[in-house]
């Protein structure tokens, strides 16, 4: 039986993680945000560990995680921060997992000693689908968390197919169906680790054909599917075991919140969430197209190379322009390049002209990833604009300065019906007087694999560079 103390511990923790997430809807009070949630898991853990003896006896093992995942945190890069999540959902579904196989252990090994009637009564056909649901969802949740993992930190090729994978998926479901259903008929320790190896290859067949301008809106899903896994095992515990009324609680924040923030993104991305996971069961050989594109986007391979440009040239472009819009993406996270960026933004306003940021839904690896790193380097929350709002001012934008992007610039998203990014929003940085585009290197695709008709256009100039040294040359030439 719960103290009252416990309890209430539960109430401040629920508290805390609602007032959580409802603070991460702004910039400037999202560090605020996560300080909450943090109080509030260590309300939980408090509660359980100083006035419940089951789960006291394990105060070493829960100082122990939380000691490795604070040095986890610092240890990893704010490039990084994608693969981190990913990493961490898949610990959460493998915690599922485990939960599972030890509820069902320990109510088995409760009711052995009374009999095997007693433990059809223990163990209902309902709390089974519970327990079997549970270790199902984290199962799917793990693999595919490892999958998302292995995509972003390049381990894997993004372009990555399954031979016949709709056929494998399909049957895949079929027997994951039947053994749920012997599992909720004769419950037992073997069968649900089956279930659990049928999910995990559920997950990897999901996640493993995913495109790369997806992956943000995959990760979201996974965080979601964690959610909802921990809502099944509160479900299934029925207040035998410490914490359900705690994991139902803070799995449905979890997994109505990841839920509606997918449904968000695949609004922004013009793309339904059926889409996403149909479209990768199809050929997806498309994504290492190279094609090049002429003004009106058709291919040929002759004319309209594209123009480069240097610092210098970037400079006097800029300084000579009266408005900017910026355009980060992922290259200017892998090259750190937020903070050159902010100091060579704050010259250009000095000189007098008007410097915006827009962001994409799905820039970077993760949602809300190029909002964190222009956070991390102080640029002004209004200076920071929504693709929606930049779109209206692109043909009064005298430069779009586009930094480590390409999949979000890309026109053929709005032309091109065979392209795998085809519908989805972009920047109408084409529309623009003029663009500079900074890449790291000529050649070379988005993360979708799709090449990018905007460098051949008479209005661009590339300039093939590291993002942070191209930010600092160009700020040198203005200080000059």
């Amino acid at each position: 039986m719960f103290s009252v103390f416990v309890l209430i511990a539960y109430v401040l923790a629920m508290a805390a993680v609602v007032v959580s997430f409802s603070m991460l809807s702004s910039i400037s009070s999202s560090r605020k945000a996560v300080a909450a949630g943090a109080v509030g898991i260590g309300a939980a853990l408090l509660g359980c560990v100083s006035f419940d003896y089951w789960f006291a006896r394990y105060t070493a093992v829960f100082l122990a995680g939380g000691a490795v995942g604070v040095a986890w945190t610092y240890m990893v890069k704010m490039t990084s921060l994608p693969q981190l999540m990913a990493a961490f959902h898949s610990l959460v579904g493998l915690a599922a997992v485990l939960i599972a196989i030890f509820m069902l252990a320990l109510s088995s090994t409760a009711v052995n000693s009374v009999g095997s009637e007693q433990i059809l009564e223990s163990i209902t056909a309902m709390s089974a689908l519970d327990i079997g649901g549970g270790a199902v969802i984290g199962a799917v949740t793990f693999a595919g968390s490892i999958i998302a993992f292995c995509k972003l930190q390049g381990i894997l090729s993004r372009s990555a197919i399954i031979s016949d994978q709709p056929i494998w998926f399909f049957v895949l479901c079929f027997i994951q169906g039947i053994f749920l259903f012997l599992f909720m008929v004769f419950p037992s320790v073997t069968m649900l680790i089956a279930l659990s190896i049928i999910a995990c290859a559920l997950g990897v067949f999901l996640v493993v054909p995913i495109g790369g301008a997806d992956m943000p809106v995959v990760i979201s899903i996974l965080n979601s599917l964690s959610g909802w896994a921990a809502v099944s095992l509160g479900f299934a515990s029925s207040g035998k075991f410490g914490g359900s009324f705690l994991l139902i609680v803070v799995g449905s924040i979890v997994g109505a919140s990841g839920a509606m923030l997918s449904y968000v993104m695949c609004i922004g991305m013009n793309r339904s969430l059926f889409s996403i996971f149909s479209d990768s069961m199809k050929n997806t050989t498309s994504r290492s197209s190279t094609k090049t594109f002429t003004k009106s986007g058709e291919t040929n391979s002759a004319i309209n190379a594209p123009k480069t440009a240097a610092a210098e040239e970037a400079a006097f472009i800029m300084k000579n322009a009266d408005s900017i819009v910026i355009i980060p993406g992922y290259g200017m996270a892998a090259a750190h390049a937020q903070y050159a960026l902010k100091e060579m933004a704050d010259l250009l306003k000095k000189i007098g002209v008007t410097v915006r940021y827009g962001i994409h839904p799905v820039a970077g690896r993760m949602p809300g990833h190029m909002n964190v790193l222009l956070a991390e380097a102080n640029i002004p929350s209004e200076d920071v604009f929504e693709m929606d709002d930049i779109n209206n001012d692109m043909p009064q934008t005298d430069v779009v300065f586009v930094i480590g992007a390409n999949d979000i610039t890309n026109p053929s998203a709005r032309t091109d019906k065979s392209s795998p990014i085809y519908g989805m929003p972009v920047f109408d940085a084409d529309k623009a007087r003029c663009v500079l585009f900074v890449k790291r290197s000529a050649g070379g695709v988005g993360y979708s694999g799709v090449d990018n008709p905007l460098f051949h256009s008479d209005k661009t100039f590339m300039i093939y560079s590291d993002a942070k040294k191209i930010c600092e040359s160009i700020a040198r030439e203005l200080h000059e």
